[in-house]
């Protein structure tokens, strides 16, 4: 044989590796594997699921309570009344994702403050 067969012969497994790390990086960059990726994903979250624990409940500002309620932005006492009921209801923890930005009355902020001030540390806010 001549030197550059053999030299081949003898790279063979390396140029089979970058040949085969050629076409997977080319997969990856037009998107051809990603139904393979997404398969694996469904079910690697069907494995890993668990059975809901019922101790977090979302509740949710939409259009129908907006209609109820009022218009927007609602007042922060509002919002401490929904902290003195969810308290109430067994809420150990009340979270909002509500932007308090706008203006306010100081009885309004008042009233906010004190229900967040009546349990400290139970109310998080953004």
């Amino acid at each position: 044989m001549s030197r550059l067969a053999d030299l081949m012969w003898r790279l063979r497994p390396q140029v089979g590796l970058a040949a085969v790390a050629a076409g997977v990086w080319l997969a990856m960059m037009t998107g051809a594997l990603t139904p393979i990726e997404d398969g694996l994903a469904t079910l690697r979250f069907k494995a890993l699921q668990r059975a809901p624990s019922h101790q977090i409940t979302v509740v949710e500002i939409d259009v129908p309570s907006l209609r109820a309620a009022g218009r927007w932005p609602w007042g922060r006492d509002r919002f401490a009344t929904a902290i003195g009921n969810l308290q109430a209801a067994g809420a150990k923890v009340v979270a909002f994702d509500v932007d308090f930005s706008a203006n306010a009355t100081a009885a309004t902020d008042k009233a906010l403050a004190e229900a967040i001030g009546a349990r400290p540390g139970s109310v998080i806010l953004p």
